[in-house]
């Protein structure tokens, strides 16, 4: 199976490699069903040795700062290069964005920043997506992305169980981003197959019952006569957020 012509991806928020998840990583590693694996908030500076060892080829992008933050990045074929980071000089690197690049397509995996308490730190987070619809629709005017992570942001009513428009996520500002991204040129690809299906990825402090659908996978308008799924794995746990998934042929 070719990477760019009949693509498996999941991606997941896993809040750290830990005893509960890594079994469930480790399956998801040995299984071989996906062509690339996405992880956002890793939390070390070292890949796990098994992952080193599973046959992916793996890239870690760490955060500067000590058990927080960054990404990873592992697929069955290696990337033509891969790009870490947006370059932010407002902000400390944080290991939020890589950027993998093949013969016909950009994937890229994203850990946005969180808005904060009481929205304290929106402007940095609105200069942060500004710097990052910058950089992506550069690339996609070479050819087509993929935009897998957890964006923190929940995009309509339907994609949060709680919460008002002063809260980080739900603010108008985020979610106005969200929609303007989406119509410079991509779709949301688990609203492209699922309609108004209410599901989510994450939950918070622990009370599933306080839920938000923060990760997505966004996909150019180009190619989405390849999505053949999308979805939320609600099964899996380990984590405060869910896996999700997206497959393109």
């Amino acid at each position: 199976m070719v990477l760019e012509r009949h693509m498996r991806i999941l991606s997941w928020n896993i809040n750290g490699f830990n005893k509960p998840n890594l079994p469930t990583i480790q399956s998801i590693f040995s299984s071989s069903r996906y062509d690339a694996i996405f992880f956002q908030e890793t939390k070390t500076a070292t890949i796990p040795l098994s992952l080193s060892l599973s046959g992916y080829r793996t890239t870690l992008f760490p955060s500067k700062r000590v058990n927080y933050g960054g990404t990873l990045a592992a697929t069955k074929i290696s990337p033509l290069s891969v790009l870490k980071g947006l370059g932010l000089e407002h902000r400390p690197e944080e290991g939020r964005v890589m950027i993998l690049e093949f013969s016909e397509i950009y994937l890229v995996n994203a850990y946005f920043p969180f808005a904060g308490d009481k929205l304290a730190n929106l402007d940095s987070k609105l200069k942060f997506l500004a710097k990052f619809e910058n950089r992506i629709k550069a690339l996609e005017a070479r050819k087509p992305a993929v935009v897998c992570g957890d964006l923190n942001i929940a995009h309509r009513d339907i994609d949060r169980t709680f919460g008002s428009t002063d809260m980080p996520g739900f603010s108008i500002a985020e979610r106005a981003w969200f929609s303007r991204f989406l119509d410079s040129g991509f779709v949301d690809s688990f609203r492209f197959v699922n309609g108004d299906t209410r599901k989510y990825s994450g939950y918070w402090y622990g009370d599933k019952r306080r839920a938000d659908r923060l990760d997505y996978a966004l996909v150019s308008t180009s190619i989405t006569n390849k999505i053949r799924g999308a979805d939320i794995v609600n099964e899996v746990e380990g984590s405060d957020h869910w896996p999700i998934t997206l497959e393109l042929t």
